[in-house]
């Protein structure tokens, strides 16, 4: 890994600028896999860090790495904002763009980027028909204005179905949208301007945009990734020296580039039928209440241990899959790959398949047959009880360093508890 690492970040130094006031080699970059790290570019590595070189280039190695280093995101390193990379066989190009989603991660956090509340995903109406076929609308007319479409028109209409839809959402939701189009839409941006407008990395991420909220897959999260991407793509277009500004809601700079006011009361959007987009959606909606019904079945098959984590703490390092995780309304998140979240509490929990989330970040169930349960470090078959939490399993740990537990032998509850004083 090191001899690889250390060519991508050579070649992730020498890309050209890529936002306004970013300096990119600035960023450190780390790369990590379940047991080891190394990190390229860090004024002050923590402890942890052993320094080496190769070819002129220093960098630093940890083995084991440090805890927070779990998924393809930035983290505060010892006072430094740095981009964790997980370790993966990519192509050159997908590989530079990842780098680089990341590492403009770590530049938004130094610089106070809206993010959007990932609390209030739970919340997102995924099942409208009306909010997902508008979303639909939107999306596909941001193809039709990124690729040069039908001029200025498209983009008027995109404006409206975004209005529209907006009206019909609560002010948080509607503003989880717009800052997780800046927190994530900017950085799939910039990774694609790290291939170039030919490339294949360019061309598939307006691909995936043109494939969202069919069937609501991405609805109410990945979708942002893209719409972000395509609404940034105009700001240059329409909008220049746009990156200078604060961050704003990048689909009101572009329209106010193009000198529109959005109407949320339009019925039509050019060169689309918004009737056969919501009776399609109508029809979708209900194919994923069956949908929901078999994974909530394949989560808890009611064949092993049921477990309940209620946490209290802030998650500080983690992840999962947006192309895979699935939001149903009034039953939860699931997650058929990884979930992992770490805590600033000290809890941490991972859990690799089949888990649902009931409330974002605070309360996970997930159910299995091979369990291995210790309460201070002692087996607990049933009672209740108080103090260290850890079980395992062929797919699954989970860490509390103080929890009360209730466990009847089929369900397990466990409530995280803040520190004795």
């Amino acid at each position: 890994m090191e001899n690889s690492a250390s060519k991508l970040w050579q070649l992730y130094t020498q890309q050209p600028k890529l936002w306004e006031g970013w300096d990119h080699a600035d960023t450190p970059i780390a790369f990590h896999d379940s047991e080891k790290a190394v990190l390229f570019g860090h004024p002050n590595p923590s402890q942890e860090f052993l320094e080496k070189e190769r070819e002129g280039v220093k960098y630093y190695v940890a083995n084991p790495k440090p805890v927070s280093f779990t998924a393809n995101t930035a983290v505060d390193l010892n006072g430094t904002h740095t981009a964790t990379v997980m370790w993966q066989e990519r192509d050159g190009e997908e590989m530079l763009g990842l780098i680089t989603h990341e590492a403009f991660h770590a530049f938004q956090l130094a610089n106070t980027c809206p993010w959007g509340n990932i609390l209030v995903v739970m919340k997102y109406p995924v099942n409208d028909p009306l909010v997902q076929a508008l979303a639909e609308i939107e999306a596909s007319l941001l193809c039709q204005a990124v690729s040069g479409e039908m001029g200025e028109e498209v983009i008027r209409g995109a404006l409206d179905a975004r209005a529209a839809r907006q009206a019909r959402l609560p002010e948080d939701v509607a503003a989880f949208e717009n800052e997780t189009e800046l927190g994530e839409g900017l950085a799939t941006y910039v990774e694609i301007k790290t291939a170039g407008s030919g490339s294949h990395l360019w061309q598939s991420k307006l691909n995936t945009l043109a494939k969202l909220n069919k069937n609501a897959w991405g609805a109410d999260r990945l979708r942002f990734y893209y719409s972000g991407m395509a609404w940034a793509l105009l700001c240059d277009r329409y909008a220049p020296g746009w990156q200078r500004g604060a961050w704003g809601t990048l689909a009101d700079i572009v329209a106010e580039a193009v000198g529109h006011v959005p109407n949320p009361e339009r019925p039509q959007y050019t060169s689309l039928d918004f009737a056969e987009f919501f009776a399609r959606q109508e029809r979708e909606a209900g194919e994923r209440e069956k949908a929901m019904k078999k994974s909530l079945a394949q989560a808890m098959p009611g064949k092993g241990v049921r477990v309940e984590i209620i946490t209290t703490g802030n998650p500080v390092g983690g992840g999962w899959n947006p192309n895979t995780t699935v939001t149903y309304p009034g039953a939860g998140r699931f997650h058929p790959t990884c979930l992992m979240y770490i805590f600033d509490t000290g809890a941490e929990l991972k859990i690799e398949t089949n888990a649902l989330e009931k409330e974002s970040c605070r309360h996970i169930i997930f159910e299995r047959s091979d369990l291995n349960i210790l309460l201070n470090g002692n087996s607990i078959r049933q009672g209740e009880g108080l103090g260290t939490l850890k079980i395992s399993g062929a797919d699954c740990n989970v860490y509390i360093p103080r929890a009360r537990i209730n466990f009847d032998g089929a369900v397990l509850t466990a409530q995280e508890l803040a520190k004795a004083k």
